[in-house]
């Protein structure tokens, strides 16, 4: 998964962890039924709970406007062929059975590259 804030990626290896839980477990104690990701601030702790303590400062800010000021989740083009392109490579490395364990990897630009 490919979360495109702070060039997040989850590989999750079912294939090789097939009790593996879901999002590494980290939404087990939450409703995440259709109901609860109606409500703005369930959808918020869903995400939260998620990505962990790891949100961008901007992504913390936009969070709350998503279904008022904002349609849906921020994103900019570059952060989506960034995500593509670390997609693609977790992808080909699984196809060619290179090691590519279960984890949270990031490719994050503005922490790589500072100012």
């Amino acid at each position: 998964m490919d979360t495109n804030d702070r060039g997040m990626i989850d590989i999750e290896r079912f294939d090789l962890e097939p009790d593996r839980p879901l999002f590494h477990g980290s939404v087990e104690h939450l409703d995440t039924s259709r109901q609860a990701l109606r409500d703005p601030n369930n959808k918020l702790k869903i995400v939260q709970a998620l990505i962990g303590n790891s949100l961008s400062p901007r992504l913390k800010q936009s969070m709350p406007e998503i279904g008022s000021s904002l349609c849906s989740w921020p994103q900019l083009a570059s952060g989506v062929m960034l995500g593509g392109a670390a997609t693609a490579h977790v992808c080909r490395r699984i196809f060619l059975n290179d090691d590519c364990p279960s984890g949270r990897f990031y490719v994050d630009l503005a922490d790589i590259i500072k100012a």
